[in-house]
């Protein structure tokens, strides 16, 4: 029937613009798990950003509240190797001062389990940046997280240390980018949209279809 096909022909074009909305609000407010947003934005490297910290430590997670991942923790300050730091720290969702221009105030530092070794090296400078930042690397043998900041460096005790020995770089000797390229690019961010874009081919198929004359 002609009317029947009608209802049809409403529903499925109601249908498609939903899910095309939603494709877009999705990308508009973007809500993105903890841990997908460690893995998205990337952390600068701690061997260009260390040598120009005011304060380098070595440090062991002692405690964590628990769970798959964890931006809150307590890390003991094993070697200091320059400035002035409590044998112990309390650390809550510790940002690393670069922009994030994936999940924007998303990418904390995040710890898995006790025992886990970390370097952090703060205030350290960064070409075009005015404020300073702070750099972070897994301290072997503790494990590089397949998901949990994937791009993060893994040294050893050695290299820390020997990086932070080393003097600190003047403005023509840095490197200009800091960090490390996030190989598997924004697709997460796109999904939404070819959802979206997807969603808006079907109903373009759909009303051609039933414009056809019987």
């Amino acid at each position: 029937m002609v009317w029947a096909r009608g209802v049809r022909w409403r529903a499925a074009l109601a249908g498609s613009l939903v899910a095309f909305g939603v494709g877009l609000s999705a990308v508009a407010n973007p809500a993105p798990t903890l841990a997908e947003c460690t893995s998205l934005d990337p952390w600068p490297s701690f061997r260009q950003a260390a040598p120009s910290a005011k304060t380098i430590l070595i440090g062991t997670v002692t405690w964590t509240p628990g769970g798959e991942v964890n931006n809150r923790f307590t890390l003991r300050v094993d070697e200091v190797l320059r400035g002035d730091v409590p044998g112990e720290i309390e650390i809550t969702r510790l940002h690393s001062g670069v922009p994030e221009t994936i999940c924007p105030g998303g990418s904390s530092l995040i710890v898995r389990d006790v025992g886990e070794r970390l370097a952090i090296a703060y205030d350290a400078h960064v070409p075009g940046q005015r404020r300073t930042i702070t750099a972070v690397a897994i301290v072997k043998p503790s494990p590089r997280h397949r998901f949990f900041l994937p791009e993060m460096e893994r040294l050893s005790v050695a290299e820390v240390r020997a990086i932070a020995a080393e003097p600190p770089r003047t403005e023509a000797s840095r490197p200009a980018l800091l960090g490390h390229p996030v190989r598997r690019g924004d697709l997460p961010d796109a999904i939404p949209w070819i959802a979206g874009f997807a969603a808006l081919l079907t109903m373009l198929v759909r009303v051609r279809r039933h414009a056809r004359p019987a």
